[in-house]
């Protein structure tokens, strides 16, 4: 993975470069330099609670556990998750055509393609014989990401418009590099994974809607921290400083990382909420019960 993200640093072929040369805009201290101390005993602290949690928690049965309410006929819903599974897979090859694959390593499109991943899981699911081994695989990992996909593109949004969108508009020292960031910022791609993947992530929830449990939290906690090790230990490593926030350098750091899980809470409560309020109602199209 580090002679893949070198490579893509040595070709200047994708955004990732473009990413890269925020790092100009900020303190040194943020972006060269040995990591503060207390950062590594933060993040090997929480490994290990996430290691000890998981022995508490045993194997997730998200079915037994949280129940799912059918809001719409079952066929429609397959139909609908199909068709949204595609269209995410197409971001993927439009991705891939217009700045070229490494960017995938960006929180932006993991977030993106685990949202992609759900979709296409629980539509081949739903073409599968109940007593088929695949369609229980595929329906433990829809069920598993569903609040990782909710938590990672809530994140995504609101991170992007409300922090980082501010702070780079505000680092442009004229009026053409905001014009001419806000016109990047504003072009259909960007505005599809920074702005429609919220609602893409919140509809598959809705379709089939479910109280929360704390599989679905250690679940979203788990990528979220897998993610941040990856990106301190080969991105940041290698230059590529995409979330400036995220710097090991400072002691700040645990606090920030910190709020992030936290936030990550907040939303699992928020989304547990919002999945009972709507598997409690009566939906006048339901046409057929599942059998």
């Amino acid at each position: 993975m580090r002679e893949f993200v070198r490579s893509a640093i040595e070709r200047h072929d994708t955004a990732l470069v473009a990413k890269a040369g925020f790092e100009r805009m900020f303190p040194s201290i943020l972006t060269t330099g040995p990591w503060h101390e207390t950062t590594s005993a933060f993040l090997l602290t929480v490994v290990a609670g996430l290691a000890l949690i998981k022995v508490e928690l045993g194997s997730a049965d998200f079915h037994t556990k949280c129940e799912e309410k059918q809001v719409m006929h079952t066929v429609t819903k397959n139909r609908i998750r199909g068709i949204l599974g595609l269209y995410g897979l197409s971001v993927m090859v439009w991705m891939r055509n217009l700045v070229g694959i490494s960017v995938i390593v960006s929180y932006t499109m993991q977030s993106w393609m685990i949202c992609t991943t759900r979709y296409c899981a629980g539509y081949m699911a739903s073409l599968l014989s109940d007593n088929s081994p695949w369609k229980k695989r595929l329906t433990a990992l829809d069920e598993g990401l569903r609040f990782p996909s909710l938590v990672q593109n809530t994140t995504t949004f609101a991170v992007w418009w409300m922090v980082l969108t501010p702070i780079l508009l505000l680092s442009l020292k004229n009026g053409d590099q905001r014009k001419q960031f806000m016109k990047w910022n504003t072009s259909p791609f960007l505005l599809t994974v920074h702005g429609l993947n919220l609602p893409f992530a919140v509809a598959d929830h809705l379709m089939s809607p479910r109280s929360l449990c704390k599989h679905d939290l250690f679940s979203g906690v788990a990528l979220s921290v897998s993610y941040l090790l990856f990106y301190l230990e080969v991105l940041d490593r290698n230059g590529l400083h995409l979330y400036i926030i995220l710097s090991p350098r400072t002691r700040f750091a645990p606090f920030v990382y910190g709020a992030i899980i936290h936030s990550y809470i907040s939303c699992w409560r928020f989304y547990d909420k919002l999945g009972k309020h709507f598997a409690r109602k009566d939906f006048p199209n339901k046409e057929v019960k599942e059998t």
